[in-house]
Order: structure tokens, then C-alpha cells, then sequence
């Protein structure tokens, strides 16, 4: 659990200087696509959790496995696709 949360501060280095370099234009609306996105798991993990920890009985099975592979998901996806190069239709 600690070291996916040690690789998941590549997800965060550019969390919000990452859209004014993208598009200084469209800022904004980039930062409330990906904030939405990023709230939705908040609401639907809660879900998740609860559902799993009533079909496993265990909290490392419904709560800290299956956040520790999320971390480690996000930070790969950021590693491999993320981009501060700045885009040609701003």
C-alpha cells in the first residue's frame, strides 16, 4: 500500500499546472472534465467498497487491494500518455 502511494505522486506532479501548459485557452474546461472524472470514483468506490467488504468480510479484499491497484493503474496510465507538450489548437 505505501509504495503504490509513493508511485501515485507521478499521477499528481501535474495535476493542475498540467492544463494551462496543454491549452492556455481551454484551461478551464479541461480542469472540470478532469475533475469530474476524477470525483466520480469517490462516489462509485464507496459503492464498491461497501458491496465488497459484504461479499468478503475482509477489508484488505474490499478496500486496501483494490485501491492500491488503482494507484498503481493511474500512475501508469499518467507514466505512459500523460503530456505537458502544448497542443496545436490552442
Amino acid at each position: 500500500m505505501s509504495l503504490a502511494f509513493a508511485f501515485s505522486a507521478w499521477s499528481r506532479a501535474g495535476l493542475y499546472c498540467n492544463h494551462q501548459d496543454l491549452s492556455p485557452k481551454y484551461a478551464g474546461t479541461l480542469l472540470g472534465i478532469t475533475n469530474t472524472a476524477g470525483a466520480l470514483p469517490g462516489v462509485l468506490g464507496v459503492t464498491a467498497a461497501g458491496y465488497l467488504l459484504d461479499t468478503t468480510n475482509s477489508w484488505a479484499l474490499a478496500l486496501f487491494y483494490p485501491t492500491a491497484a488503482c494507484q498503481l493503474f493511474g500512475a501508469l496510465i499518467y507514466t505512459i500518455f500523460a503530456s505537458s507538450e502544448r497542443q496545436s489548437w490552442s
